[in-house]
């Protein structure tokens, strides 16, 4: 196994990590999970920069596209990738700030990284873009509480773990007042807002294919004729 983590388990600061897992050569690996100081953490003990308190990590040679991790720089980052590309360690790892690399760059370097993991290599892909992994990889990981809490097929980890994102919203709802940037010609506001559910109770999140309704307060400032009112859903 190129990349074993041996019941490892790593506290720095206020971050805490415990994972017990092995990864093969051969694939593209996503790595994910909400609390990007966690995907951090487990890049730098998969490296080596930090060490675990306890157990082990078992790796071959890693190269870390280290601003891809850290850089707010898309030239820098790409810059990184391609030397990852260039590189003959056996673990390639790109950070989150891929995402920032131009759309045409990032389609060919995974097509390049797909091909260094069909050589025998293993490519560690770290992102919170979902759709990018379940697109790209062969296998995603996901880290939760610092916890690993799937791994597997990437449609059906994210799958599992979009379904607990959303059970954690439903029944989560601000009605507060809107502040958001404003279009229009200002002769009405919308004040605040609701959405619910297909039982009618207000969340904060939907099922695909679910019936929903939003209730919206608008506060008109002027006469307005035959109003329309449009909503954004991403």
């Amino acid at each position: 196994m190129p990349l074993k983590f041996d019941q490892v388990r790593c506290s720095v600061d206020d971050l805490e990590l415990s994972a017990d897992f092995s990864l093969a050569d051969g694939a593209v690996v996503g790595i994910t999970g909400p609390d990007s100081g966690e995907l951090q953490l487990l890049a730098e003990l998969a490296s080596g920069a930090i060490p675990p308190n306890e157990g082990a990590v078992e790796r071959g040679s890693i190269f870390m596209a280290g601003p891809s991790f850290l850089s707010g720089d898309p030239e820098a980052v790409s810059w990184w990738v391609e030397a990852a590309l260039q590189s003959e360690a056996r673990i390639l790892a790109i950070g989150p700030a891929f995402a920032l690399t131009p759309p045409g760059f990032r389609t060919a370097a995974l097509r390049e990284l797909h091909l260094r993991a069909r050589a025998g290599r293993l490519v560690l892909l770290v992102s919170q873009d979902l759709d990018l992994l379940e697109r790209s990889t062969d296998e995603v990981l996901v880290i939760e509480d610092g916890e690993i809490a799937g791994c597997g097929d990437p449609c059906e980890t994210i799958g599992a773990y979009r379904e607990r994102i959303a059970e954690e919203l439903r029944g989560v709802s601000d009605a507060s007042e809107v502040d958001v940037q404003r279009h229009g010609d200002q002769r009405a506001r919308i004040v605040a807002f609701e959405l619910r559910g297909a039982d009618g109770q207000p969340t904060a999140s939907l099922k695909s294919g679910e019936e929903t309704t939003v209730v919206a307060c608008v506060r008109f400032e002027a006469p307005v004729e035959d109003p329309v009112f449009g909503i954004l859903i991403r």
